[in-house]
């Protein structure tokens, strides 16, 4: 297997030096590429081994269900602040920054609790910025290269995969003994990151010519449609991010495999982030959601019912089938149909609903669920939630109400002479 990852990795970045070589203005997209890495690689190490540390530091399942939540419930809270500020800000490079410096400082804190309310404070903290960096980095990123011809998925392949080296080489390097690394590598690349946004190209702040009220805006049936399908798909998604470290665990797999498993949750993306754009375009929105959400109850019920090295490792594989094309045709459809002055606000909305909403419940009662019926039963319950989910959507996309607009209220329709 590692000799497939290093082939895989190696065809990725064989393409990665294709579509670079054929971009005119590299300095920008080199920004970008740094950009991505460092954060990618976070994601990989941080966000891989988070429950991991909980685990071996003590904490019980429905614990570190709680503590695990606490990202998605400050960014249910804090994102929509971050995004209007963002929105509304001259440089938006600076408000980056700023979330930079933040993580920078707050990562370094969780040397200091030993117990579960110490933590959940310091997470608190933490995830105040964490959670923020990347949503308004793909605004940002993909309405600046779009306008400016380049592609955001060379972008987003390019952190896919430094978080499959990452989380691969981590695997080899991090043991139950030294977890507590995670911290101070995590303050470091907030360091680096925050110094290479110096180097981001600056975009002017915009406005539509015709200003529209943001509840306007989303009255949107196809972009509610989109949020909540965007959600239930999280459910399984996020209990799987929060839980899988302590599944395999306890399942008595190795750190080797346990790297290996983690990798492939990126690794998988590449495939398909190289195709990406050309699904997007020519695929219906619809289809493309309901073909994830299939795979994705295909994945919980190979967890719940099959956990065996081989059968985990060929869920993880199916990852980039089921939450990249469900978040990168949102994050396209979000920045081609809102207003200019809206863009960020709409991608901080979309983090609120998988980060926030959709990530609270996949962790709160994942981790209430999975200290009762134990993880692998609430791997096959939120499994057949979305199955429900994506029977409803079938539905509605065979009945053509899925594409119907909203009704304009009686006080909105517009009166005059006729």
């Amino acid at each position: 297997m590692p000799s497939r990852l290093s082939a895989a990795v190696s065809t990725a970045s064989r393409t990665l030096r294709d579509r670079y070589g054929s971009i005119h203005n590299k300095s920008e997209l080199a920004a970008f590429i740094r950009h991505y890495v460092g954060f990618f690689v976070i994601y990989g190490v941080f966000g891989s081994y988070l429950s991991t540390y909980y685990s071996v530091a003590g904490i019980d399942k429905s614990q570190i269900g709680l503590l695990m939540a606490i990202g998605p419930l400050t960014s249910l809270l804090i994102q929509p602040i971050w995004g209007i500020l963002s929105d509304k800000a001259k440089d938006k490079t600076r408000v980056l920054r700023i979330i930079a410096a933040g993580g920078a400082l707050t990562a370094l804190l969780y040397f200091i609790p030993k117990q579960f309310w110490g933590f959940a404070a310091v997470s608190i903290l933490f995830m105040s910025f964490h959670t923020a960096i990347m949503p308004l980095s793909d605004a940002y990123a993909v309405n600046y290269l779009t306008r400016n011809g380049q592609k955001f998925s060379l972008i987003r392949l390019c952190g896919s995969t430094a978080y499959t080296i990452a989380a691969f080489v981590s695997g080899y390097v991090l043991h139950n003994g030294n977890l507590w690394i995670i911290f101070p590598f995590t303050s470091v690349l907030y360091v680096v990151g925050l110094l290479n946004m110096g180097s981001l190209p600056r975009m002017p702040l915009e406005r539509s010519t015709e200003h529209k009220p943001f509840r306007e805006v989303i009255r949107n049936r196809k972009l509610i449609l989109i949020l909540i399908f965007a959600f239930f798909m999280q459910l399984p998604l996020f209990f799987n991010a929060s839980f899988l470290g302590v599944y395999i665990k306890d399942l008595g797999f190795s750190d080797r495999t346990r790297g290996l498993v983690f990798s492939l949750v990126a690794l998988s993306e590449i495939p398909v982030l190289m195709v990406i754009d050309r699904v997007v375009r020519k695929v219906p929105l619809f289809h493309i959601l309901l073909f994830s959400g299939v795979l994705m109850v295909a994945r919980s019920m190979i967890y719940a019912f099959l956990p065996t090295p081989g059968f985990i490792i060929f869920a993880q594989c199916l990852n980039g089938f089921t939450f990249m094309p469900v978040t990168y045709s949102a994050i396209t459809y979000i920045n081609n149909e809102m207003p200019v002055e809206y863009k960020t606000t709409g991608q901080s909305l979309l983090a609120l609903v998988q980060q926030g909403a959709g990530n609270i419940l996949g962790s709160v009662f994942g981790g209430l669920l999975s200290a009762s019926l134990g993880i692998g039963n609430t791997y096959a319950l939120f499994g057949s939630i979305l199955g429900v989910t994506t029977l409803v959507y079938l539905v509605l996309l065979l009945t053509g109400r899925a594409e119907r607009p909203f009704k304009t209220p009686r006080s909105m329709t517009p009166t005059g002479p006729t």
